[in-house]
This record gives structure tokens, sequence and C-alpha cells, in this order.
């Protein structure tokens, strides 16, 4: 199947979970995939291809453990 890559701007050393919702207007926004620790100034998460005719995306910060 497909996948999508996304990338986006970080801090080494802090964790990032990337959340999806199928529309805007009333979001439930749930967890794609496991958190991302950063290495550098950008990271990168995979997510399969969502057979849905759309699919949003955000990036969050976790809280430092």
């Amino acid at each position: 199947g497909s996948t999508i890559l996304l990338t986006w701007s970080g801090i080494a050393n802090l964790s990032y979970q990337v959340q999806s919702a199928g529309n805007l207007s009333n979001p439930l926004w749930t967890n794609a995939g496991a958190a991302v620790t950063a290495a550098g100034d950008l990271v990168s998460a995979s997510e399969p291809a969502n057979k849905a005719s759309q699919q949003f995306y955000r990036v969050i910060l976790l809280p430092a453990p």
C-alpha cells in the first residue's frame, strides 16, 4: 500500500505525536502511529495512506517526561 511521509521542524530530544482526523468541522483527533523523538531539527513520520477521501494531520509536542 501507499504511505504518506510527514516532515516538520523540530527540536532535538523532544517528542512529537502525529494525529489525524477525517474532517475539520468537528475533528476527532486520534494518534497516528507511535510518538517520534527528534534526533535533529527535522522530524519525519510515515503513515499508511487512508482510503478515505480526505484526511487531515497535525503534530503535537508531547510534555517532557
